[in-house]
């Protein structure tokens, strides 16, 4: 192999008598050369010529779009490395172009999928969760005692009419499709030592975009709570 310029010798060694100094200063010629060679900064090229490594194929380019995903285009017949797994031995995994498999593009399911519960193949998104049989359409928190207020809710309104002591309607934003949903709830009781608990209001019906309940003591009569809570499953 010829000596690259950058490593010309300053004295012929074959009849010159060599110093510490001119060997040390020889040594260090190649050790820059080296890391020149390897700092790809200082523009060294992979083309196969002199003193160059071997040549690299510029047919396979990856595109990196985050979350571990990768694209890679590359010939037929060429080795794409697939993983580098720092647990491993071995780090890095290739595989043949040829031997990858292409992944068939995941389809949302639809609002009736979501709903029949039964499909296992389609993907959920966070707008299409909400359809499930199993999900709450509609809960909310809030301080009965006082004026009551939400301090937390999803798909109600923000006002909840305070209909006497005890006795609250809540309007959904997006109306089941019937009247015909769950409703459950739990509320701690403003009086000590008093269990009490959360209903549809007796004589009332819940309607597809509102429901009317009240909250009781042991005793049967209607109490205001610190802290209520209720939730609605159904159909929408």
């Amino acid at each position: 192999m010829a000596y690259d310029s950058d490593l010309v010798r300053t004295k012929n060694w074959g009849t010159e008598i060599l110093t510490d100094s001119d060997l040390e200063g020889q040594f260090d010629l190649i050790i820059n050369w080296v890391m020149a060679a390897l700092n790809a900064t200082t523009g060294h090229a992979h083309d196969g010529s002199s003193n160059h490594g071997p040549k690299l194929s510029s047919s396979a380019v990856t595109t990196t779009f985050g979350n571990g995903f990768t694209t890679v285009s590359a010939a037929t017949g060429d080795y794409v490395v697939i993983a580098s797994d720092v647990s491993d031995s071995n780090k890095t995994k290739k595989a043949l172009v040829s031997d990858i498999v292409t992944l068939a593009a995941i389809t949302p399911a639809s609002q009736s999928e979501m709903e029949a519960a039964t499909n296992n193949t389609k993907s959920v998104t966070p707008v299409g969760v909400k359809w499930n049989p199993g999900v709450a359409k509609a809960w909310g928190v809030f301080n009965g005692s006082g004026t009551p207020a939400f301090t937390t809710s999803y798909n109600m309104d923000a006002t909840i009419t305070d209909n006497g002591t005890g006795d609250y309607t809540v309007t959904m934003t997006t109306d089941f499709s019937s009247a015909d949903y769950a409703f459950v709830g739990g509320c701690l009781s403003a009086q000590a030592g008093n269990t009490t608990t959360i209903a549809i209001k007796n004589g009332t019906s819940p309607a597809a975009g509102s429901v009317n309940f009240t909250t009781t003591n042991e005793a049967g009569s209607a109490v205001d709570c610190t802290r209520a809570s209720f939730a609605l499953f159904g159909d929408q």
